[in-house]
């Protein structure tokens, strides 16, 4: 193992630790005494861990390819980063893209979390329960907030670091089983320019001079298999994080062979995936899982030391999966469905059109490389289980949107575009036109996205909306309740950092909260109901919002709040009112 290499793994793994003892530290002993046990902790285990693993690295020259290949990539990603994460313009702050909507909900989560006082799970889209979200990676770049750096740089500097990272080991991931230096930009390309057949319509549309955004993810088309970076690494911070330990884990196994000690940490740090990204987890353990049935088979293990090391992420996971409500809401969650995104046409068509050339390779290709080779490796033995959760996906819905089966098919993208490599590479040999039109069939309509993406921005929270989420922290409390609209980008919960009654019902929804009745009495309450005195007690509402966001989702009786309530903040189009 050479030292960058090293020093991206450590680093990873220590983020996962940190994240972990920042957490119970601050649930512990409050926010300062355990922010600053996590940080002594965490620095003493990776001193050991140093000093443990110092002996596996190896003098090698200085890797000129390997720093190139990092750091082209990472000019790419922060320079999106630097546009989609809170883009500061004269008139707010600017996103783009799938970004502008996802990064609304991890931006309240880390408000809250980077204001508040004391430990509060409270819900910020939804007060009446705990947050049971995959909160881990939030709650981390909360406490960098707290801290004292600014939330656009926390979110830009807790991504770009995971990625950089991250690009360390997928060069080695790939170089390891291609020994080419091509192989790893060949297979990045095609892990991250994702499109399947978008580029098609993108041509029509340039034609008639109507040009969309993502031509990776058209709705009106079908076509749903988003472009990795545009709508996974983007908006999704979970997957961020998720994805890195995943390629730890990955990497590790790689190197594994027959020590113990490697594989029973790789299921410890499986273990500790679920709080951070679920569908991670759940791929990891079912691939650690056919892995020993594997050495199983090849008498590399016994039956009882391959149950002992699917131990520590069966028994961790569980815990934080029964945490979460997972088994509770699996009645909401797992439902049969005909083909993911259930498809009006032939299932066929519709993955042809979401993958591309990419369907045959992830069917066919990477079936016949696995059969094709005799000394497989590790990786090899990923692809029956990986393609499998493609064609299960395809028979079940794992959550309430069906959409979110891509987290999981993700990882079924990664091991295609690895072994789409090792296919490519083999057609070079015979006809470098044939492997190059084939190459830019799969990616150039990633690529196009991830231009257009580029050039797309909205505004997500103008001045008037940071000036009034100022004024919000300023007078009132951490733990009070709010009453408001339920948009997406609503500053009482993103920006202010207050929980609301009624968040988001979108984000509600695929979180699996029955928000009903909640739904109907809030229109009560400012419908002006003639119980809605008794619905703000039992809601435990501090204050009501009544601004053009709400005026446009609910009927008002304004009457009743000026004739019962104080005002207690007041602008051109919007006030509140101090209910309790």
């Amino acid at each position: 193992m050479s030292k960058i290499e090293w020093v991206a793994l450590l680093f990873i793994v220590g983020v996962v630790i940190l994240c972990w003892l920042l957490f119970f530290g601050a649930a512990l002993f409050g926010y300062g005494l355990g922010t600053f046990l996590s940080v002594i902790f965490t620095t003493a285990v990776i001193f050991l861990a140093i000093k443990k693993t110092s002996h596996l690295v190896q003098a090698t020259k200085p890797e000129y390819q390997l720093l190139i290949f990092v750091l082209a990539w990472g000019v790419l990603f922060l320079g999106l980063l630097q546009t989609r994460m809170l883009e500061q313009k004269s008139e707010g702050w600017y996103s783009g893209g799938a970004t502008w909507g996802d990064l609304a909900l991890h931006t309240s989560f880390i408000s809250k979390f980077s204001i508040q006082k004391t430990f509060d799970l409270t819900s910020s889209i939804y007060a009446q329960q705990e947050t049971h979200y995959p909160l881990l990676y939030d709650f981390f770049t909360a406490q960098l907030v707290r801290q004292g750096v600014t939330v656009r740089g926390a979110l830009i500097y807790s991504t770009l670091t995971l990625l950089l990272a991250s690009l360390v080991l997928f060069y080695k991931i790939v170089f390891s089983l291609t020994k080419q230096l091509e192989g790893v930009w060949i297979a990045c390309c095609l892990f991250c320019f994702n499109g399947g057949f978008g580029f098609y319509y993108f041509w029509q549309d340039f034609r008639a001079n109507k040009l969309l955004f993502n031509y990776s993810h058209i709705a009106e088309r079908e076509i749903h298999f988003s472009n990795t970076i545009t709508d996974m690494f983007l908006p999704q911070r979970g997957i961020v994080l998720g994805f890195a330990l995943a390629l730890v884990v990955l990497r590790l196994w790689q190197v594994a062979k027959n020590n113990r000690s490697i594989w029973l940490s790789t299921s410890v740090l499986i273990g500790l995936t679920p709080l951070i990204h679920v569908h991670t987890f759940l791929i990891l353990l079912g691939c650690l899982t056919w892995v020993q049935l594997v050495r199983l088979q090849q008498k590399k293990t016994t039956f009882v030391q391959a149950v002992l090391l699917l131990l520590p992420a069966v028994v961790l996971g569980t815990f934080q999966l029964i945490w979460m409500g997972i088994g509770e809401q699996s009645g909401q969650f797992i439902k049969v469905i005909h083909g993911w995104m259930e498809p009006t046409g032939p299932l066929s068509i519709f993955w042809l059109k979401n993958l591309g050339l990419e369907l045959f390779f992830l069917l066919i290709g990477n079936l016949l490389v696995f059969w094709g080779v005799k000394q497989k490796t590790v990786l090899h033995h990923l692809i029956p289980p990986l393609v499998l959760v493609f064609l299960l996906g395809n028979l079940l819905s794992f959550q309430p949107h069906i959409y979110d089966n891509i987290k999981l098919f993700f990882y079924t993208h990664l091991i295609t575009a690895i072994f789409t490599t090792v296919v490519l590479l083999k057609i070079t040999r015979k006809s470098r036109m044939l492997a190059a039109v084939i190459f830019i069939l799969l990616v150039l309509s990633g690529v196009i996205s991830v231009i257009r993406e580029s050039k797309s921005s909205y505004l997500l929270a103008a001045n008037e909306d940071l000036l009034f989420a100022k004024q919000v922290r300023t007078n009132t409390t951490d733990s009070d309740i709010f009453l408001t609209a339920d948009s997406h980008y609503h500053p009482i919960p993103m920006l202010a950092g207050r929980s609301t009654v009624l968040g988001y019902r979108g984000w509600l929804w695929t979180h699996g909260v029955a928000y009903s009745q909640t739904e109907a009495e809030v229109q009560k309450i400012y419908a002006g109901a003639h119980n809605a005195h008794e619905l703000l007690k039992k809601y435990n509402i501090s204050y009501v919002v009544i601004g053009n966001q709400e005026r446009q989702q609910f009927t008002i009786n304004e009457n009743y709040f000026y004739q019962n309530f104080a005002v207690v903040l007041q602008e051109k189009n919007r006030v509140v009112f101090a209910v309790r």
